[in-house]
């Protein structure tokens, strides 16, 4: 086995460990922080106050989006239960009506 440890101490990746690479992933923040690093910014004095203005109103934007993200988010966690139920109900139904079209063909083909 390989030793782990080089001489200075430091941690030595064996011949069976990979390099990890690491690629940074262009997301856009989420709403909740763009709100909170704005108000961040305006907590700092010092501030031209066109900015600050400019900056409030974005706020604004930001926190009637975030309240709209939330209602969604919370509308659809209330509904999934149903949406599950009716899809399987719909299944079903689906497979039911296979099973009939099928036995209707066997019995005709049966006929003839």
């Amino acid at each position: 086995m390989q030793d782990r440890e080089d001489t200075k101490g430091n941690l030595r990746l064996g011949e069976f460990h990979r390099n990890a690479t690491f690629k940074k992933k262009n997301r856009k923040p989420t709403t909740k922080k763009q709100i909170r690093d704005l108000e961040r910014l305006l907590d700092r004095e010092g501030l031209p106050e066109e900015v600050r203005t400019a900056k409030k109103a974005q706020i604004v934007v930001l926190k009637k989006e975030f309240k709209k993200q939330r209602e969604a988010q919370l509308f659809e966690l209330k509904y999934k239960k149903i949406k599950f139920t009716e899809k399987k109900k719909v299944i079903r139904k689906l497979e039911q009506t296979k099973k009939q079209c099928q036995s209707a063909s066997s019995a005709e083909a049966e006929r003839l």
